[in-house]
């Protein structure tokens, strides 16, 4: 199973506020509109107006490029693997010895949280994923997640009950 490491719940409610952004930049677009007697600095302005939509626009296509759109989560029979544009880990099954459910950078359990895959004796606490290292990383949670790791591996996930209860 491929997924991505931020929910689609998430990436959606951002991209769909950066786009919010655009709007009024559209909006003043056809207002202004150009007329024969502009002047040269009009004109430029309106370029320039012009160029900042399409950048506004078009920056969720940079984001799914170059930022968390492009961290890949893989889940299957050999094990779990991490993949940005940056680094790839890769933990198989055996090599797993704790699946936590990690509070968000706030410390509350939340929607927000990470499934973490822990190589180590003492879990600890990921808040952000630029704390990822080869034996330790994760993905967002989302509805089916532990069912699909169960499929695959039968360790506990610990801190699991704390966002059923929510949800």
């Amino acid at each position: 199973m491929i997924m991505r490491v931020i929910s689609p719940r998430l990436r959606f409610w951002i991209y769909f506020l950066i786009e919010l952004l655009a709007l009024p930049l559209m909006v003043l677009y056809f207002y202004i509109g150009i007329s024969p007697d502009d002047s040269t600095f009009d004109v430029i302005c309106l370029f320039f107006l012009i160029a900042l939509q399409l950048f506004v626009a078009l920056f969720p296509l940079l984001i799914e490029k170059y930022d968390f759109g492009a961290e890949w989560f893989h889940l299957d029979a050999s094990g779990v693997t991490y993949q940005s544009r940056k680094a790839t880990y890769h933990l198989d099954w055996a090599q797993v010895q704790h699946i936590m459910l990690s509070p968000d950078r706030t410390g509350n359990t939340t929607k927000n949280s990470f499934i973490c895959f822990y190589a180590e004796e003492l879990p600890r606490w990921l808040p952000m994923r630029s704390d990822y290292t080869p034996t330790a990383f994760g993905l967002q949670y989302r509805k089916g997640l532990p069912e699909a790791i169960g499929q695959y591996c039968s360790k506990e996930i610990y801190n699991l009950d704390a966002i059923e209860r929510r949800c």
